[in-house]
């Protein structure tokens, strides 16, 4: 039994170590043919097995990214030599890229820092901020601008954390709403930092700015920053690389689920694993995670009044439409893709980004059971988006994938709002 104990122990302790990416390389591939989509396919599919992590997947004229562990460099490489896939190696060693990314983001909380009524307040804008600093903002807004906003506990998640929402609106009852939520998937950081902005914007510019008054007059806002507090802090503390939940599977060595194949909407279809070793394992069944029960529960009491679902996620510059699970499209689908044409444009004015509009079966890869088509086929939700924020798919510049650096928050919020503002004001 004592040998049994310190065997559990120390597997205990190697899996609460921080997981390095020392030698990983960033490998940036070009697919030509059908042929080779299928070859990055295999390869994504053993990657539980091989350590290979696909970032971004391929197809015909779209780039793939996937990080390779160094014990699978050398045939990786010879795999894609020999299917005469196109590719090159973006970034050398992920470590350094991710200890460059700890240092800036210290570097960017210091700078942040500022003085407010007497007392030393840290803002989380502009930075990657844990999830505690980012509940405790949360209730520093409300305070500030207690006129128009409050926080909600939506409920805990499995590791018992408090999934806090913050609601912004003025004065009026069942007024259209409009949800935006972000970092369902965890090492995404880029959403909840841009969630922050869009929050920051509503509230501090209530008073100054007539278009920002007449979209809180209005509509009710509700704002989950953090969709999955769990895998996001243990991105902070363990792996900066987690994707899922961290719920256990019933696989002893695999934890978590993917909370965008979670949804009950055409669950475990098009785009998902049935390994629990995989980061796209829906889970056992729909709703299985408690974070997306929870952000389940939320929605269906108010899915009378929303208008407008919108998920931040990162990354490839994109806006999808319904819907992700197949070819198919919404009967109304060219409304919807007319408010989104709006969007892009709006975003595109700000910093000259050019987000591609579409469904991800057309643009991407089909995806099931995710909450934009939950959203729109089960909450009856008419304009349901998923955005894919900063880096593009060019990666002449800030090819890095989910490791975007911090000065490119600020910039990414203002296009962000921008289009958010444009669609509100186009729907019908």
């Amino acid at each position: 039994m004592k040998i049994l104990l310190l065997v559990l122990a120390v597997i205990a302790s190697a899996s609460a170590a921080k997981i390095s990416y020392r030698g990983y390389k960033l490998f940036n591939v070009a697919p030509q043919t059908e042929e080779n989509v299928e070859l990055l396919r295999e390869l994504e599919t053993e990657g539980a097995k091989t350590g290979v992590m696909f970032w971004k997947q391929g197809r015909v004229g779209r780039k793939a990214d996937l990080i390779v562990p160094p014990s699978a460099v050398v045939w990786v490489s010879q795999a894609l030599r020999e299917a005469k896939m196109r590719f090159n190696v973006t970034v050398e060693d992920v470590e350094d890229l991710l200890e460059k990314e700890a240092s800036d983001n210290r570097l960017a909380h210091m700078k942040m820092s500022r003085q407010r009524s007497g007392q030393t307040y840290k803002s989380v804008l502009g930075t990657y901020a844990r999830h505690s600093a980012i509940n405790d903002w949360l209730e520093n807004v409300a305070n500030s601008y207690s006129s128009i906003a409050s926080t909600e506990n939506i409920g805990s998640t499995y590791e018992g954390r408090t999934m806090k929402l913050i609601k912004i609106g003025s004065d009026g009852s069942n007024k259209p709403a409009i949800w935006l939520d972000a970092g369902i998937h965890a090492r995404e950081w880029i959403a909840p930092a841009v969630a922050e902005y869009i929050i920051d914007q509503l509230t501090s510019r209530y008073a100054s700015n007539s278009n920002i008054r007449k979209m809180v007059d209005d509509f009710d806002w509700y704002i989950l920053p953090v969709a999955n507090p769990d895998g996001y802090e243990y991105t902070h503390t363990n792996d900066r690389m987690w994707r899922k939940t961290r719920a256990p599977t019933n696989d002893y060595y695999c934890t978590g689920s993917d909370p965008n194949r979670n949804f009950d909407f055409h669950f475990g279809e098009a785009g998902t694993s049935s390994d629990p070793c995989s980061d796209t394992y829906p889970g056992p069944r729909p709703f299985s995670e408690k974070n997306t029960s929870n952000m389940r529960d939320k929605i269906n009491a108010l899915k009378s009044r929303l208008k407008m679902y919108l998920s931040l996620h990162a990354y490839s510059e994109l806006w999808l439409t319904p819907w992700g699970y197949d070819s198919a499209r919404p009967a109304d689908y060219i409304e919807m893709d007319r408010v989104a044409d709006i969007g892009v444009n709006a975003l595109k004015a700000v910093h000259g980004k050019s987000f591609q509009r579409g469904t991800p079966p057309a643009i991407l890869y089909a995806a099931s059971g995710g909450s934009y088509d939950w959203a729109k086929g089960v909450a009856d939700v008419k304009y349901s988006y998923t955005l894919e924020l900063r880096p593009g798919n060019d990666c002449s510049w800030f090819c890095n994938g989910f490791v975007l650096d911090s000065s490119q928050i600020i910039p990414s919020g203002e296009e962000i709002f921008a289009a958010v503002e444009a669609v509100v004001n186009a729907m019908q």
